[in-house]
Protein backbone atom coordinates (compact mmCIF):
# COMPACT_ATOMS: atom_id res chain seq x y z
CA UNK A 1 0.00 0.00 0.00
CA UNK A 2 1.31 3.03 -0.60
CA UNK A 3 1.22 6.60 1.51
CA UNK A 4 -1.55 8.31 0.11
CA UNK A 5 -3.83 5.41 1.21
CA UNK A 6 -2.10 5.25 5.11
CA UNK A 7 -3.68 7.01 7.71
CA UNK A 8 -1.23 9.34 10.16
CA UNK A 9 -0.84 5.87 12.43
CA UNK A 10 -0.21 3.59 9.96
CA UNK A 11 2.72 6.03 8.38
CA UNK A 12 4.26 6.18 12.13
CA UNK A 13 4.58 3.09 12.96
CA UNK A 14 6.07 2.42 9.68
CA UNK A 15 8.85 5.13 10.86
CA UNK A 16 9.26 3.10 13.97
CA UNK A 17 10.03 0.29 12.77
CA UNK A 18 12.46 1.55 9.78
CA UNK A 19 14.25 3.67 12.31
CA UNK A 20 14.50 0.59 14.67
CA UNK A 21 15.45 -1.74 11.55
CA UNK A 22 18.18 1.01 11.36
CA UNK A 23 19.83 1.01 15.10
CA UNK A 24 19.86 -3.08 14.46
CA UNK A 25 22.02 -2.90 11.62
CA UNK A 26 24.04 0.52 12.67
CA UNK A 27 24.71 -1.36 15.91
CA UNK A 28 28.88 -0.44 16.83
CA UNK A 29 31.25 -3.38 16.57
CA UNK A 30 34.13 -4.28 18.74
CA UNK A 31 36.06 -1.37 18.28
CA UNK A 32 33.24 1.15 18.64
CA UNK A 33 32.52 1.99 15.03
CA UNK A 34 29.67 1.49 12.84
CA UNK A 35 29.87 -1.73 11.32
CA UNK A 36 28.22 -0.36 8.19
CA UNK A 37 29.49 3.16 7.79
CA UNK A 38 32.73 2.31 9.91
CA UNK A 39 32.38 5.68 11.18
CA UNK A 40 32.57 6.40 15.18
CA UNK A 41 29.14 8.56 15.33
CA UNK A 42 26.95 7.02 12.62
CA UNK A 43 24.64 9.73 11.37
CA UNK A 44 22.07 6.86 9.92
CA UNK A 45 22.06 6.16 14.39
CA UNK A 46 21.79 9.51 15.00
CA UNK A 47 18.43 10.22 12.94
CA UNK A 48 17.24 7.53 14.11
CA UNK A 49 17.55 7.95 17.74
CA UNK A 50 16.15 11.79 16.76
CA UNK A 51 13.33 10.01 15.08
CA UNK A 52 12.08 7.37 18.40
CA UNK A 53 13.10 10.97 20.94
CA UNK A 54 10.27 12.86 18.28
CA UNK A 55 7.70 10.39 17.69
CA UNK A 56 4.54 11.14 20.21
CA UNK A 57 2.59 7.73 21.26
CA UNK A 58 -0.58 6.94 19.39
CA UNK A 59 -3.88 8.48 20.83
CA UNK A 60 -5.50 6.16 22.78
CA UNK A 61 -8.87 7.04 21.25
CA UNK A 62 -12.35 7.14 23.06
CA UNK A 63 -12.46 5.30 25.81
CA UNK A 64 -15.82 3.03 25.89
CA UNK A 65 -15.57 1.49 29.47
CA UNK A 66 -15.49 4.22 31.62
CA UNK A 67 -18.12 3.94 34.49
CA UNK A 68 -19.86 6.65 35.79
CA UNK A 69 -22.36 6.53 38.15
CA UNK A 70 -22.00 2.87 38.03
CA UNK A 71 -23.74 3.04 34.00
CA UNK A 72 -21.69 2.51 30.81
CA UNK A 73 -22.12 5.28 28.75
CA UNK A 74 -23.60 3.56 26.07
CA UNK A 75 -25.82 1.95 28.46
CA UNK A 76 -27.22 5.77 29.22
CA UNK A 77 -27.70 6.86 25.43
CA UNK A 78 -29.64 3.42 24.92
CA UNK A 79 -31.73 4.50 28.12
CA UNK A 80 -32.50 7.98 26.57
CA UNK A 81 -33.96 5.59 23.32
CA UNK A 82 -36.39 3.27 25.33
CA UNK A 83 -40.11 4.34 26.92
CA UNK A 84 -40.27 5.91 30.44
CA UNK A 85 -41.96 2.85 32.46
CA UNK A 86 -44.67 2.85 34.53
CA UNK A 87 -43.29 2.04 37.57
Amino acid sequence: MTAPFLSPAQIRNRLVLVARMALRVHRPGPDGRCRVCRVPRCPAVAAARGLLAAVRPPHPGPRTTTVENGYLPQARRWARHLPAGDD
